[in-house]
């Protein structure tokens, strides 16, 4: 059989959630498997949304650090 290497790393964040430039969570953490970085930050972005009941159409900012583990 063909296996398909999974390329995707695992990925922590650490730090602010802004959203309409007011802080809404200043000290959160999440993880998540991304190819990149930027996927990354879309992916724990996404899950706060999720977590936080917010609409999608609304911009959430990440303002901390996103390091590769």
């Amino acid at each position: 059989m063909n296996q398909v290497k999974d390329e995707r790393r695992l990925y922590q964040y650490e730090g602010a959630v802004i959203i309409f430039d007011r802080i809404v969570a200043d000290n959160y953490k999440a993880q998540t498997r991304a190819s990149s970085t930027a996927k990354a930050r879309s992916n724990i972005a996404y899950q706060f949304r999720r977590k936080a009941n917010i609409a999608d159409h609304i911009p959430v900012k990440l303002a901390g650090t996103t390091v590769a583990i």
